[in-house]
């Protein structure tokens, strides 16, 4: 694969850190069943929190090539931290609540607002969705039992993609907006 120079920036920025931050201690925090604060926010300065969120909702907005490249460095040092990557949404799940207000706030004046609740739809969806894939994926094979919280709320996410229009119908209405 080819790399642009900002990728290979991320994945080498990643690796560094990984190399020298995290696995040195990875197994003593595993043991301790806890990651220091100091790391996680360590983390967050480096711009490795929020690298799919855009920088106007408080992200380091990076492609999604730079983050897998990223996690999967953060992975090789400590596999604990690069799920706190892929699960550091709270910025995204904030974007869709963001969204939904402001189409509802729209909606509330009268004001035509498709795009917007398009916009709030499909990343609210999406993100559901994505949060709930993840924690189907911590719990493992137990994540599709009937009898685990997991699976309903899984599978209440992924019918949001699908029903008051699909996230390919939601892109094209926001499409024709532009």
């Amino acid at each position: 694969m080819i790399l642009t120079d900002d990728q290979r920036a991320v994945r080498d920025m990643a690796r560094e850190f990984a190399q020298n931050e995290l696995a040195p201690h990875a197994g003593g925090w595993d043991k301790a069943s806890a990651r220091p604060d100091a790391i996680v926010a360590q983390m967050g300065e480096l711009g490795f929190l929020g690298m799919v969120v855009p920088e106007e909702w408080g992200g380091s907005y990076t492609d999604y090539i730079a983050y897998a490249l990223a996690v999967e460095e953060i992975a090789a040092g400590c596999a604990s931290c690069s799920t706190l990557m892929s699960v550091h949404s709270s910025a995204r799940m904030n974007a869709a609540r963001l969204l939904a207000a402001h189409a509802a706030a729209l909606r509330s004046q009268s004001v035509a607002c498709l795009s917007e609740a398009s916009q709030a739809k499909l990343n609210a969806s999406e993100m559901a969705e994505f949060v709930c894939s993840k924690a189907i994926q911590i719990h493992a094979g137990y994540g599709f039992l009937e009898d685990y919280p997991v699976e309903p709320h899984y599978r209440d996410a992924r019918i949001t993609r699908i029903y008051e229009g699909t996230s390919e119908v939601q892109r094209m209405l926001i499409a024709r907006s532009l």
